[in-house]
């Protein structure tokens, strides 16, 4: 799906939750988890998706890099 194109109309069956591009990161976690969701589409003015934040995206960035789950002892 091209995002230059794509309007919230487009991603509405797609399984993630929409969030308007306002939204605090925090509040988009707890979205995440409390509706047990894998992604968020992020929408802009005019109803565009101007982006997706993933949850793994948040993990990422929450985790230390520490190598492959299989090295840790």
């Amino acid at each position: 799906m091209d995002l230059n194109e794509a309007r919230a109309i487009d991603v509405a069956t797609s399984g993630g939750a929409m969030l308007p591009d306002t939204t605090p990161v925090a509040m988009a976690v707890r979205l995440l988890a409390e509706q047990d969701r894998d992604f968020c589409v992020v929408i802009g003015g005019g109803g565009r998706a101007v982006g997706i934040v993933l949850a793994a995206d948040i993990l990422d960035g929450l985790l230390p890099n520490t190598g492959p789950v299989s090295s840790r002892g």
